[in-house]
């Protein structure tokens, strides 16, 4: 079981590890390019939003009421015009309108009255008849940056002669705000921040903070085809940038988007698959466990009576399933194998018994006629001269008749002392005890075939 469980666990932990790391480097891939989008469509909604607002100011330059910069707008027709235009198109910080030699005609900006712009960055340019656009400038010491277009006006009664100009100002930031407002920028804990390029001073955030514009003055907007490390009040990430150019407008207007991406929410996918396998793993290790150890049960129950049945005991049937019927045959085998033994045993001790007593009553007979041949030799000196005295008898009473009765007598009692002889010596030898002596020659045999 042990060696079963690691097998679970080392895979597992294999499997988790390369798990963590690749999911780990496909989450901080998913994500930059998730940033590099989020930056790229971004960057794309300000420069589309500039481009419309240029588009506007064009089609406006075509209005006939701007013919009333020929006469200076003596009416207030034209101011009256920018006003409702300002209103209906809140991009615009202010519209004004100059005349041929740059001074203001009308205009929505109440500092700018009767004030002269002959000489401010791309008045002349329209004079001349080209549309202007300038980064980050000011019509004014006391208005704020933004970007400026300005297009030509062109006589109704000459279309090559220059009759005035239409200057529009944006601030990026107003524009901005209104632009990606409506976008989906808080998925996955991400932080949009558009800066200037020149020293990425903020103009907006998805999320208000004092570190944020920290953060984006220390950034290097040059690596732009790699992930970024930065850290925001203290917590790491990577963030994706992208640059303006020009793609839909004549001049890049010098915007760099920032999108930042905390390590929490990097890893919060990899976290959450780790997780997910971790749980499932666990799970079915733990199955398989459980069932691993109710299939090896029988197992074990069946090495126990193995060893016990080898032991000596008995066991009525096999304690394994059917599953492992091979190894409930070769447990009644040996069952069967054993009982054979243990009968064998029986009749080994009872014939070991059986020689243990032959050879005792072999021992017995065997001192019998020790005993006997013993008696004889110590007689046989008398018997010989008996026998001696016999002969002698019998030669010298051979021509005396009267004497044969107590020869034959004489004669016949030495026979029946022979007979009685003989009959002792058969007597220790009878057939019981040749058989003893017969089974205590096989014993050895015996011995040998009940081992």
């Amino acid at each position: 079981m042990a060696a079963f469980a690691a097998c679970i666990i080392l895979p597992l932990a294999a499997g988790w590890a390369s798990l963590w790391l690749s999911a780990d480097n496909d989450a901080r891939n998913r994500t930059f390019n998730e940033l590099k989008a989020t930056a790229r469509m971004t960057m794309a909604s300000v420069e589309e939003r500039l481009a419309q607002n240029l588009t506007h100011m064009k089609a406006w330059r075509s209005m006939p009421m701007m013919q009333e910069v020929l006469i200076n707008d003596d009416g207030g027709e034209l101011a009256q015009v920018l006003g409702d235009l300002n209103r209906a198109y809140p991009d615009f910080a202010s519209l004004t309108v100059t005349s041929a030699r740059g001074a203001v005609v009308a205009t929505t900006d109440k500092a700018l009255r009767k004030a002269d712009l002959t000489e401010a960055a791309g008045i002349k340019e329209a004079i001349s008849g080209r549309t202007t656009q300038s980064s980050f400038t000011k019509l004014a010491a006391n208005t704020p940056d933004a970007v400026r277009f300005t297009v030509p006006l062109v006589a109704s009664y000459d279309r090559q002669t220059v009759i005035g100009t239409l200057t529009g100002v944006i601030r990026i930031n107003d524009l901005v705000g209104r632009t990606l407002r409506s976008q989906d920028l808080g998925r996955q804990k991400q932080i949009v921040i558009l800066a200037r390029q020149q020293d990425r001073q903020v103009l907006f955030t998805s999320q208000m903070s004092g570190a944020i514009a920290a953060a984006a003055r220390t950034i290097d907007i040059g690596a732009s085809r790699r992930p970024i490390a930065m850290s925001i009040a203290g917590e790491p990430g990577i963030a994706a940038i992208e640059r303006s150019g020009t793609r839909t407008l004549g001049q890049d207007p010098g915007l760099v988007t920032i999108v930042f991406a905390p390590r929490s929410a990097i890893t919060a996918p990899a976290s959450s698959l780790s997780g997910t396998f971790l749980a499932v793993a666990g799970v079915a290790a733990l199955g398989a466990m459980i069932f691993a150890w109710r299939w090896t049960t029988p197992l074990i129950k069946l090495g126990h009576a193995f060893d016990q049945t080898n032991a000596g005991s008995h066991h009525k049937a096999s304690p394994a399933p059917s599953a492992f019927a091979p190894l409930s045959e070769a447990f009644e085998r040996l069952k069967a194998v054993r009982n054979e033994r243990d009968a064998l045993a029986i009749e080994a001790r009872d014939l070991s018994l059986a020689v243990a007593l032959a050879r005792k009553d072999a021992g017995q007979a065997r001192e019998r006629l020790q005993h006997l041949g013993d008696a004889l030799t110590e007689r046989m000196g008398d018997l010989t001269e008996v026998v001696e005295l016999i002969n002698h008898q019998n030669l010298a009473a051979a021509g005396q008749r009267h004497r044969q009765p107590q020869l034959q007598t004489l004669n016949h009692a030495m026979l029946d002392l022979l007979h009685v002889i003989h009959a002792a010596v058969e007597a220790a030898q009878d057939p019981a005890t040749q058989e003893r002596e017969r089974t205590d020659a096989s014993a050895p045999e015996v011995e040998r075939r009940s081992a």
